[in-house]
């Protein structure tokens, strides 16, 4: 992160709209107010699988179009990076990719 560093919260969040602008369902949260990820390197995983998505999006009674990140700051000028990785895990293992915090 660049600014304060302070992140409170990281998300997946499915959406009804392609574009975005449907309602949201929320399908992970991450606090990361106890881990703080403010060094340069520092990297922060969340995964979520296909089914996790279906099932969140039918518990609520939606239908997802589009799935994306949602990162909050504790400061809002605060900037960071978010990567998304498609189709298979970053390193093969089982478990889930450990965060890297220094």
């Amino acid at each position: 992160t660049v600014g304060a560093g302070a992140v409170d919260t990281l998300q997946i969040l499915a959406n009804t709209k392609a574009d975005g602008s449907g309602d949201d369902v929320v399908v992970k949260v991450k606090d990361l107010t106890g881990i703080q990820p403010d060094a340069v390197g520092d990297q922060v995983w969340m995964e979520v699988t296909a089914e996790e998505i279906r099932q969140a999006c039918t518990d609520a009674g939606k239908v997802p179009a589009a799935v994306s990140a949602s990162v909050e700051f504790a400061v809002a000028t605060d900037e960071g990076v978010v990567v998304y990785i498609r189709y298979a895990p970053r390193f093969a293992q089982d478990g889930l990719t450990a965060d890297l915090v220094a």
